[in-house]
């Protein structure tokens, strides 16, 4: 097996499982707790939904940029209602 096709095929989680190593030494053994995996997931499951999204419709050909915007108005949105007690 070539480099190149290595690389297409396994960079990604190369690459994920370098920073996850970075994160552990400079964190420590505290960065792998199930309370942080957990809190990370939660962290990513908006720009995750909003990518899956995206990908659909760059997918049938309806670029449509404003997507990120509407993501971060609605995160404040939500995080004010949450802190007014709503």
């Amino acid at each position: 097996m070539n480099t190149k096709l290595l690389v297409e095929r396994a960079g990604a989680l190369a690459g994920l499982v370098l920073v996850a190593g970075v994160f552990s030494v400079l964190i420590g053994p505290q960065f792998f707790s199930p309370v942080n995996l957990e809190l990370i997931l939660r962290q990513t499951a908006i720009v995750s939904t909003a990518a899956l999204g995206m990908t659909m419709i760059i997918a049938a050909g309806g670029i449509d940029l404003s997507v990120g915007s509407m993501v971060a108005v609605s995160t404040v949105l939500i995080a004010l209602l949450l802190g007014s007690g709503a």
